[in-house]
């Protein structure tokens, strides 16, 4: 099967993802701030007006004093009283209602980023010089040595063998110079690397690698051990 049958997964760039965060911590406390004036004036619709938590009666006054002072204070009648706990819940839903609002559209937005992929900047063509990075060059003349020898070899959840790449579904994409290697980065709790490849005609395979950087290489190398290119000689 060359044709990838399920959904592509969605990645984000390293930016998108760190501004998900910190959208996502401001986010809730904001939230949370905005629900609770929100649910504090509607929890105040149709009962009367209190004092020190006792509800009050036509013909009552309340001492309001600030702070803990115990002497002195504002007194307030019943009608007073009745007048600001009507104007609690404009007041409370003109605090609550766009915080809460605002808080909500932005973790939306973040949230579908938490849960995806992030991609590892850095794509580039199969053919790219060059094929392998310093210190890449002892891990991947041993994986073209087991590779030779076997004629297939297994790197995570990658296989290669000589008709192509496949990954765990057993999508195969056939060894081409047209390809273009990248790489993402999953996994919240264990933090894994994946090696994207796309090909021509919207193809493409993703599989989980031990290491990144050597598995491009690697690939980079087999494309050319099986396809060639003019100049293709030596790395």
């Amino acid at each position: 099967m060359s044709q990838q049958s399920t959904r592509r997964p969605r990645s984000v760039s390293v930016s998108r993802a760190l501004w998900a965060v910190i959208v996502t911590w401001l986010g809730i406390p904001v939230l949370l701030v905005g629900l609770v004036f929100l649910v504090g004036g509607l929890m105040s619709v149709g009962h009367g007006p209190k004092c020190d938590g006792t509800p009050m009666k036509p013909g009552d006054v309340c001492t309001i004093r600030s702070g803990d002072s115990t002497m002195g204070g504002e007194v307030v009648s019943y009608d007073e009283m009745v007048k600001r706990h009507k104007s609690a819940l404009p007041d409370a839903l003109l605090m609550g209602l766009p915080s809460a609002g605002l808080a909500a559209v932005a973790l939306l937005w973040a949230l579908p980023a938490l849960r995806a992929d992030v991609r590892i900047p850095g794509r580039t063509r199969v053919t790219a010089r060059p094929l392998i990075g310093p210190g890449q060059a002892p891990a991947v003349q041993r994986l073209m040595e087991n590779f030779e020898q076997a004629g297939t070899l297994r790197l995570g959840e990658l296989e290669l063998s000589r008709d192509g790449a496949s990954d765990p579904s057993g999508n195969l994409l056939p060894w081409s110079d047209d390809w273009e290697l990248s790489g993402v980065r999953t996994g919240k709790k264990k933090e894994k690397h994946k090696v994207v490849i796309d090909a021509p005609g919207g193809r493409w395979l993703s599989a989980v690698v031990p290491n990144l950087p050597v598995a491009q290489a690697l690939l980079k190398v087999l494309v050319q051990h099986h396809v060639g290119s003019p100049g293709s000689a030596g790395s």
